[in-house]
């Protein structure tokens, strides 16, 4: 074939699958999500962290679950509702004092009643202000008698009645038979704060963003056959290995890389006398010494499990037996059980099963017969269908250790 009318049908195959692009046939992102299934992530890019909590209404009976808090960090991304619901944002400010906030609400299209995605609301909760909140209540509307409330888990920490701002109506996900989905996936970019006010916009996707560089791919297939079809090889492969396990678990050990080396940065700048990094390092080194004060517990084997342990930081050292996710909610609990404890009294659970995923890789049969090392507060389980009488839930990386 001559080069003239080679590069000629290149470009007409380009032109193609633009158009093919635009009008939805070829997928906007390759997506591995079942049908119905609906996520919203919040971007925070700010320097502040701000603290979400969300309020599902269940749809069989009276009941509500409060999942809360749920931190983003500044300059990271966190999973903060799944399926709608009730969403309200706090966070501390400079002189470290507890403040509600008032988000913006997003313009992110309609629902398949026409309905807006996001709204204004009031819808007030029973939150503390110092201890996770995550509880289920009868209560109806959940936000009434704070101060006669009782968390199981801290019961003495105070309950206050907290406002929600945005009512997050999602449209779910929906897939043709060639495997293609829209919506299901809501990405927000939260601003820092300004006085009461957290500035919310529609942000875009990782594989929005692919797509966009996809756009540009296209435009060179149009000039050198040969370059043009190396990079739609490069392009296809990336994607694919984005949407595959390895490449989700290799986003998430990228963002714990940046956020360690984040924080670096701020306590580095703090040292040398920057006057922006002092809030940062200051919140940053609280943190580390909230760390430290875990591991300071008394070192016990699950064997020794106590009920006197309740309410106590302590560090369990144990041989990892087995694992388990459960995968029928939200979040999906993992429990890690020992070996020294048989009859499952005494269990770690972790609401984020890629918590450890992102040092031992995708399968956790890795840990059986690892000695693991965890540290925390005694509390009852919330995992492990409710067989355990008592754990230590694992919210951050630097709560347990393997050997």
């Amino acid at each position: 074939m001559p080069r003239h009318t080679k590069t000629r049908w290149i470009g007409s195959v380009a032109l193609f699958l633009a158009l093919l692009f635009v009008c939805g046939i070829i997928p906007a992102r390759a997506s591995d999500m079942k049908t119905g299934d609906v996520l919203l992530v919040v971007c925070n890019k700010g320097a502040f962290d701000i603290d979400a909590v969300e309020l599902l209404p269940n749809k069989n009976d009276h009941r509500w679950l409060i999942l809360g808090w749920i931190t983003v960090s500044g300059g990271s991304c966190a999973n903060v509702a799944l399926d709608g619901g009730y969403i309200g944002f706090a966070y501390l400010d400079a002189e470290y004092k507890w403040q509600p906030l008032v988000a913006t609400v997003p313009d992110d299209g309609t629902d398949k009643a026409g309905n807006p995605v996001f709204t204004r609301t009031t819808m007030q909760v029973c939150v503390s202000r110092d201890a996770d909140t995550t509880y289920v209540t009868n209560h109806d509307p959940p936000g009434q008698n704070c101060a006669d409330r009782v968390l199981a888990k801290h019961p003495d920490h105070k309950m206050v009645p907290f406002a929600t701002t945005l009512y997050f109506r999602p449209r779910p996900a929906e897939c043709n038979i060639l495997g293609v989905c829209s919506y299901g996936e809501y990405y927000l970019d939260a601003a820092t704060p300004k006085g009461a006010q957290l500035r919310v916009a529609k942000g875009l996707s990782p594989s929005e963003q692919g797509w966009q560089l996809l756009g540009a791919v296209l435009q060179k297939l149009a000039q050198a056959a040969d370059e043009d079809r190396k990079a739609k090889q490069k392009a296809a492969a990336a994607q694919a290995y984005a949407a595959s396990p390895e490449g989700q678990l290799q986003r998430e050990r990228e963002a714990s890389a940046a956020r360690e080396e984040h924080n670096r940065q701020v306590l580095a700048a703090a040292a040398a006398g920057n006057p922006n990094a002092q809030v940062g390092a200051q919140m940053i080194q609280r943190a580390e010494e909230a760390n430290r004060t875990r591991w300071t517990g008394s070192h016990q084997s699950p064997a020794s499990y106590d009920p006197g342990w309740m309410g106590q930081n302590m560090v369990i050292t144990g041989t990892v037996s087995k694992v388990d996710v459960d995968k029928s909610g939200f979040p999906q609990w993992l429990t890690i059980y020992f070996k020294e404890s048989p009859d499952a009294t005494f269990v770690v659970c972790s609401p984020y099963p890629d918590l450890f995923q992102e040092r031992v890789g995708l399968d956790l049969n890795a840990l059986v017969g690892k000695t693991m090392q965890v540290a925390g507060q005694v509390e009852g389980a919330m995992c492990g269908h409710k067989v355990p009488k008592a754990s230590i839930r694992a919210l951050i990386s630097t709560q347990w250790r393997i050997n």
